[in-house]
């Protein structure tokens, strides 16, 4: 995992701005998002947001070693709504080792219960969106899933 500091994005935004250049976070951890770098990267232009949970369930984001909760991405999707955003992405993986049915399943719930939640954060003229996206597994070399059947 490589973790871009808030200088970096601050470097990033000094030649970005005057540039009229936007800066975009294609996918972001939820454990470490915050308001502060929401409202540096949004100077030029607001692009989307989208965090990857990557499995619905924490059994199985326990096993392919996700290290964050469902709180840390509901927390992070307040703040974005909070922060003026009406849309995020949850990017989830299909076809991890060990999955069962039920991970499966619990994924195209999650905007269902976020929306239900996030309408506690401020409202925004457009409402609320969450919009679920997935794709298929590849086992990658130097992983710990390398020699897992595709």
């Amino acid at each position: 995992m490589i973790t871009v500091p808030g200088g970096l994005c601050d470097g990033l935004l000094e030649w970005c701005e005057p540039n009229k250049v936007s800066l975009s976070l294609p996918s972001l951890r939820a454990d470490n998002f915050s308001l502060g770098l929401m409202e540096r990267v949004q100077h030029v232009r607001k692009s989307g947001l989208t965090f990857a949970p990557e499995a619905g369930t924490q059994r199985l984001r326990d096993a392919i070693n996700k290290n964050v909760t469902e709180e840390e991405i509901l927390r992070s999707c307040r703040t974005a709504f909070s922060g003026g955003w009406s849309s995020v992405k949850l990017y989830f993986m299909l076809g991890l080792p060990t999955e069962t049915d039920e991970d499966v399943l619990a994924s195209p719930s999650w905007p269902r219960r976020y929306t239900r939640r996030g309408r506690s954060a401020p409202p925004t003229q457009a409402g609320v969106t969450i919009t679920v996206s997935t794709a298929c597994f590849v086992p990658k070399p130097h992983t710990a899933f390398q020699w897992e059947p595709r």
